[in-house]
């Protein structure tokens, strides 16, 4: 049986750090293969990819990424614990995939895994601190930081200061939680990530280039710091000025506020109906807007101590999607019903790993989008989101920057 490292990404876009990581799983596993999985055009905080999931996939196989799938829209766009759930899900239901390698600041396999066991376990002085420390006010992460600091000290809460981290005990917990055979490999993130001024550092984050082509408008500067297909993407987008950026879905909330303003429903009524990131204060919130706002105004208004800005950006991609919660529901607690292995671009030369994924996997694999038929209604409310969310990614490109791109299901797997 082959060796297959899973990756769980977002390669936006896909720099010279992911390659690093592919390279290392590799590696450092003695993998005959790497499979990813990756969000598609909407990603973890709520916002739009830089670049199509099509194109995103094409540099990661154009990389030496062997298979790139695509998490499925509902969890790519979930909280850390929702994102993780998802890709762990799938990775595990594939039925073949023997390691999961992930960047982390903390390399202490040891400690991760301590506080991973710790958090998957939620003892009652646990849950008590934390919904505590809730009630006063905290956001989810910081009353988790908390709690962590008052039963097991300082060097395990600062482990949850930072996002990488985060997600890397999110991903041992699920596997815990799943008691999954897929082994947890930890690579320290090295350089300065996330410093768009350090150009000079080996490796630059996602978010430090997208925010210095953002600010500079110079992808050239970046030749170095990104592999050949992404920088000649990057290029033509920056020339162009096509960069999505998220109040291009200004007008599309601003419709769904007023709509939610006009029925004026209590919350009690209609919350089954809304996200799951929109409790009663979010949602009496909304209520008070006054005008038309952006969707950055949007945010700022309700943004809070108690409401990190990434769930409020989710939770209004959501509304506009009619993500609910009690479809948010139905899929969770019917997971291994409901998921399925997208491919979305692959290595010719890994055909073999193709062909592997096809024969043991315990889940649905999609290889041509237009072919699948969901066999249950979860399976088929998931792939609805993955189709209304590349509908409307494909309207706003059309509708603001004239280009048109392939539709969910007029698309089919990317050969390299």
């Amino acid at each position: 049986m082959p060796i297959i490292a899973g990756l769980i990404t977002e390669y936006n876009p896909f720099h010279n750090g992911h390659l690093y990581h592919a390279e290392m799983a590799k590696e450092i596993t003695k993998a005959d293969y790497t499979v990813s999985i990756m969000s598609g055009n909407f990603l973890q905080r709520g916002s739009m990819a830089i670049l199509d999931k099509y194109k995103r996939a094409e540099c990661a196989a154009n990389s030496f990424v062997d298979c790139v799938l695509e998490l499925p829209f509902l969890f790519a766009t979930g909280s850390a614990d929702d994102f993780s759930f998802g890709a762990c899900h799938i990775l595990n239901s594939m039925n073949c995939v023997t390691h999961l390698v992930f960047g982390a600041e903390c390399d202490d396999i040891k400690k991760m895994s301590y506080l991973a066991d710790f958090l998957t376990r939620e003892n009652d002085d646990y849950k008590t601190l934390l919904n505590n420390n809730m009630k006063g006010g905290l956001s989810y992460p910081k009353a988790r930081e908390k709690a962590i600091e008052k039963l097991l000290g300082n060097e395990y809460s600062s482990i949850l200061s930072t996002p990488n981290n985060i997600l890397a005990i999110s991903y041992m917990t699920e596997l815990n939680r799943i008691n999954s055979s897929i082994k947890p490999v930890i690579i320290k993130r090295i350089g300065t990530y996330h410093d768009i001024n350090d150009k000079e550092c080996d490796f630059m984050s996602a978010e430090a280039i997208r925010n210095y082509i953002l600010k500079t408008c110079n992808v050239n500067l970046l030749k170095d710091k990104i592999p050949d297909k992404t920088f000649e993407y990057l290029l033509n987008v920056n020339k162009n000025g096509t960069i999505p950026n998220d109040n291009l879905l200004s007008d599309m909330l601003y419709l769904k506020i007023l709509e939610l303003k006009t029925n004026n429903i209590i919350y009690e009524e209609i919350k089954d109906h809304l996200p799951v990131e929109i409790d009663k204060d979010i949602y009496n919130k909304i209520l008070n807007i006054k005008g038309y706002m952006t969707f950055d105004e949007t945010i700022e208004f309700l943004v809070s101590k108690n409401y990190t800005l990434s769930r409020i950006r989710r939770g209004l991609i959501h509304l506009i999607l009619e993500i609910s919660r009690e479809k948010h529901t139905r899929i969770f607690d019917n997971i291994d019903k409901s998921v399925y292995a997208s491919i979305l671009s692959f290595r010719k030369e890994s055909s073999s790993l193709l062909k592997h994924i096809n024969e043991v996997s315990h889940i649905p694999v999609i290889n041509k989008r237009a072919d699948f038929r969901p066999s249950n209604e979860e399976a088929r409310l998931l792939r609805d989101m993955d189709i209304a969310s590349t509908d409307l990614y494909n309207y706003l490109m059309k509708k603001y920057y004239n280009i048109t791109l392939p539709g969910e299901l007029s698309s089919n797997i990317k050969i390299i």
